[in-house]
């Protein structure tokens, strides 16, 4: 009985093994039944997040880097009849093109524009009857939007609407079952366009002079599930499919050529049901992705070598939708289930720095050892006060390092980089191990 009530204490209690978060990561917001799905900064400060809240679109916005965040759309934004709360707009997407000027796309061919930051909003009429999709300004006065079928774009801050030409060949086939879908579409530079669509497999209609002429590359096998490009040539997609009825590998690829061409740089599975939802990168350097059950990767030389972080605070972590990072240091990940969490990496000292981000914990699962890697990177020895230790889910320490290790001297300059740690005795099941503020788990089988 009284290790029932211990593991309800450690499971809903303030557990320092299950409830603390890695060094650098933190709760920043939190909102009940709110889905987070895309999510844009303009710079370190200013973002601009979306979401469902039931069957309602909301904004947050935040403008000191991701510490706050402030929700901007009410009553009066929402609702057709705002004061009878009826007559609820499907808003889509959001365009961030400066601290004040916003826009969002909506059902029935409606286009909502804040000039001050989200306080007031009109409308614009876009003339069509279906849902802007997805949409782009680059100023006040020129900007596109999409619908399932059209491309539209607009010289005069959206009172005329011009269709934009596409290739019949891009769009129409001989045989009446063959249709076409445009699904979103992106602009890295002011005249480039890469729109993502469907016409019997999935492509990208490539425009390099905003919509005069067009070329279309055909997206890798397996399908895409998001996209970034960060300049006109260089981007990157994550892919979303199963190699078994549990198996959701996470695969990360790139193109330099604008899209004409992909090659994998991230292609792992590190636990059942974790395929990636979202790729960023912010240069050609740096770069994250996320997905389900708390995945999360980092990259901080292209994609050539991409670190798996520990970014939840215990062993059921929720799905994160959407990520960014907003500047070197910092990160913003947003959940299915409405928490924001935000990476300082400024906040870390020098151990905590060498634990969050070079411990690595192999294999996983593990069997008769453990190695634990990254722990001597140069920059100082292990400290003294340090200690390794493994818990079960009741809590209990069950295994240190100077029970299982005992020839490893902490403090000691010069030591491995790699510590073997024998776990042949310990029980199936799924174990922590703290070393000062970090926590990493295995599974051991």
């Amino acid at each position: 009985m009284k290790y029932l009530i211990l593991f309800i204490t450690l499971i809903f209690g303030n557990s320092s093994i299950l409830k603390a978060f890695p060094p650098g990561w933190e709760i920043v917001d939190y909102s009940y039944n709110r889905f987070y799905w895309d999510v844009d900064c303009i710079d370190s400060l200013n973002c601009l997040a979306m979401s469902l809240i039931g069957s309602r679109t909301d904004l947050k916005k935040t403008t000191d880097g991701g510490k706050t965040w402030k929700q901007l759309l009410h009553d009066s934004v929402v609702y057709r009849i705002p004061q009878e709360r009826q007559g609820r707009y499907e808003i889509i997407c959001f365009n961030f093109v400066n601290k004040n000027l916003y826009y969002m796309g909506a059902d029935s061919g409606i286009i909502f524009k804040t000039t001050d930051g989200g306080s007031t909003w009109r409308k614009i009429r876009v003339n069509t009857k279906r849902q802007i999709i997805s949409l782009k300004f680059f100023n006040e006065i020129n900007g596109l939007c999409l619908t399932s079928n059209e491309l539209l774009k607009t010289n005069d801050g959206g009172l005329n609407w011009l269709n934009v030409a596409i290739p019949d060949s891009f769009t129409k086939s001989s045989n009446p079952y063959s249709t076409f879908e445009f699904y979103s579409f992106q602009c890295p530079d002011s005249n480039s366009i890469k729109l993502h669509y469907y016409f019997g497999k999935l492509y990208f209609l490539i425009s390099d002079d905003r919509g005069e002429t067009w070329t279309r590359a055909v997206i890798p096998k397996k399908g895409m599930l998001s996209y970034n490009f960060l300049d006109r040539n260089n981007g990157w997609l994550v892919q979303y499919y199963q190699t078994s009825y549990t198996d959701y590998p996470n695969v990360v690829m790139q193109t330099t050529d604008g899209g004409y061409t992909w090659n994998k740089i991230l292609d792992t599975l590190v636990k059942i049901i974790s395929g990636l939802r979202q790729v960023y990168f912010r240069n050609l350097n740096e770069g994250i992705a996320c997905g389900d059950n708390g995945v999360f990767f980092r990259t901080t030389n292209g994609g050539l070598k991409w670190d798996y972080i520990i970014s939840w605070k215990d062993d059921y972590p929720p799905h994160y939708r959407c990520c960014i990072q907003p500047s070197s240091k910092t990160i913003l990940i947003f959940t299915d289930n409405g928490y924001i969490l935000r990476y300082d990496e400024s906040t870390l000292n020098v151990y905590d720095y060498n634990a969050s981000n070079d411990f690595i914990i192999s294999p996983n699962p593990a069997g008769e050892y453990i190695e634990i890697s990254g722990m001597n990177k140069g920059l100082q020895p292990l400290v003294s006060e340090q200690e390794f230790k493994i818990y079960n889910l009741l809590g209990e320490c069950v295994l240190s390092v100077a029970q299982t290790f005992p020839s490893v001297k902490i403090g000691q300059t010069g030591m491995s980089d790699l510590l073997r740690i024998d776990v042949s005795g310990l029980p199936a099941g799924v174990y922590f191990v703290r070393v000062g503020n970090w926590v990493g788990r295995f599974l051991k089988i």
